[in-house]
């Protein structure tokens, strides 16, 4: 499929924040919150965990950075003295 298709299939953000807080309320009516979770921190091993592993603080600021990106936010960053912040000044998902 080719990525102007797919665009054209994705649900605008603010449509997606929507639908994931009636899914989250759902879940939750049904004491499903906790399976969730532990399913979704399964699959995020495969996008973040071997680079968290592997460069540390460095790794979830290099994540970070394509994250910002991606989502098109208001994200300041500071990695320095060991430490990284992070600063959402806007998330374009609640903001619309």
């Amino acid at each position: 499929m080719a990525e102007s298709e797919q665009e054209q299939l994705m649900i605008p953000s603010d449509h997606f924040v929507r639908f994931y807080n009636e899914v989250f309320k759902f879940l939750d009516e049904r004491d499903g919150l906790t399976e969730y979770y532990e399913e979704i921190s399964r699959h995020q091993e495969h996008h973040c965990l071997e680079l968290f592993t592997r460069q540390g603080l460095a790794g979830v600021y290099e994540y970070y950075v394509r994250i910002r990106k991606e989502e098109n936010c208001d994200l300041e960053m500071e990695f320095r003295d060991g430490g990284l912040r992070l600063y959402m000044r806007k998330c374009p998902s609640l903001s619309k």
